[in-house]
């Protein structure tokens, strides 16, 4: 689907675009995963997936510490997880990620979803992003 695709962001605002046009993704499928380090964008590519499904872009904040955040999509739901603190399936959260996994009417974008890459559905977008030289990122499609 969009297999070899890359986007150069150089604003918080073109990150939040290319986010509303990964939005599309879900149409096919319900998992998209970030990688990346620590401030490189993922949450305004997450804002940017939100406000393509109707979510206001200050609504969408960053699950560093709440691990998760959900969004009432009206037929459906948003879930926004960060699993950089996640400790594995030791974690008390583990039963709950799990159900919603397995929900097919939950839409799931997870940065650090490497952590659990073994779990997560087959069918899923997998992006890298990269903080590049001039302070520019490099989103790239890396599985999908």
């Amino acid at each position: 689907m969009f297999s070899n695709t890359e986007w150069k962001s150089q604003s918080e605002k073109e990150t939040l675009e290319i986010g509303q046009q990964l939005a599309r993704f879900f149409e096919k499928g319900r998992v998209i995963c970030l990688e990346g380090d620590l401030g490189v964008g993922k949450t305004y590519l997450t804002k940017g997936i939100g406000k393509a499904l109707g979510i206001s872009e200050r609504e969408v904040k960053s699950p560093t510490f709440t691990i998760m955040r959900e969004y009432d999509l009206g037929d459906r739901k948003l879930f926004h997880i960060d699993l950089y603190r996640f400790l594995g399936k030791e974690d008390s959260l583990w039963g709950h990620l799990e159900e919603i996994l397995i929900d097919p009417n939950h839409l799931i974008v997870i940065e650090w979803g490497e952590n659990i890459k073994d779990r997560l559905p087959a069918e899923r977008l997998e992006l890298k992003l990269e903080l590049l030289p001039d302070d520019d990122r490099l989103i790239k499609i890396i599985n999908g």
